[in-house]
């Protein structure tokens, strides 16, 4: 399956889709304090929509996790894209925070002593702690149905899903391709940064993913255009 790790949000780089096929906008929150987003975040998010709106792409529906600062992403994103509307809320996109308290408090210590994002090490802990493997392989597999229902639904249309980095979007990635298991764990290709999103194409048919592209946000791109000069 190709992955493309720096995918630029431009008009053209988004293929038209089959019947068969549907188009996950998978975006994490942006930055927030207590599920407030800062206004810095809601104006990354706000450009991040217009360029996919530039790009030609118009979203069908729109899920996520029924944190407010989920919320905000995909309301925000929305706005850029000019397309307010509705939005389903899903239980199962919901973040680690709200199902263990305890443990997300010792995820992120122990994250720092290691010097690791506290995504990141969560998957380390999977790898060695055989009961919070199940847990993560369980809410992947939650994450999972989430996306393949929603492909049967909006065949041949684009989907925004909104929700939580580390333990619900890579998660869900990993339980999609089978690297994430009660009884074995791979580490994720790669981490969204906050506000960043990633498109999958699932086939609605078999439920597998067919492409898995990592979307540079516009902030990215001028970024990187500024340490040029």
């Amino acid at each position: 399956m190709p992955v493309l790790y720096d995918k630029k949000i431009v008009p053209g780089a988004f293929r038209q889709l089959t019947e068969e096929e549907c188009r996950i906008l998978f975006i994490r929150h942006e930055t927030h304090t207590s599920n407030f987003t800062y206004s810095m975040g809601v104006g990354r998010l706000r450009q991040q929509g217009a360029a996919l709106k530039a790009a030609g792409l118009s979203i069908s529906a729109t899920i996520s996790s029924p944190a407010d600062r989920a919320l905000t992403a995909a309301y925000e994103t929305k706005v850029g894209l000019m397309q307010c509307g509705y939005t389903a809320i899903d239980n199962r996109l919901v973040d680690l925070s709200m199902e263990s308290p305890d443990m997300i408090t010792k995820v992120r210590a122990e994250a720092e002593e290691h010097n690791m994002s506290p995504e990141s090490y969560l998957f380390v802990i999977c790898k060695t702690d055989i009961l919070f493997r199940a847990i993560m392989a369980r809410r992947g597999n939650e994450g999972a149905a989430v996306l393949r229902e929603a492909s049967i639904k909006y065949a041949g249309k684009t989907v925004l899903v909104s929700s939580h980095g580390g333990s619900r979007i890579e998660a869900t990635i990993a339980a999609m391709q089978k690297l994430l298991t009660k009884d074995e764990v791979a580490m994720p290709k790669m981490f969204l940064v906050k506000g960043q999103m990633v498109e999958l194409i699932i086939n609605v048919s078999t439920g597998k993913l067919v492409e898995e592209n990592y979307l540079l946000r516009p902030c990215d791109e001028v970024n990187k255009a500024s340490q040029k000069v």
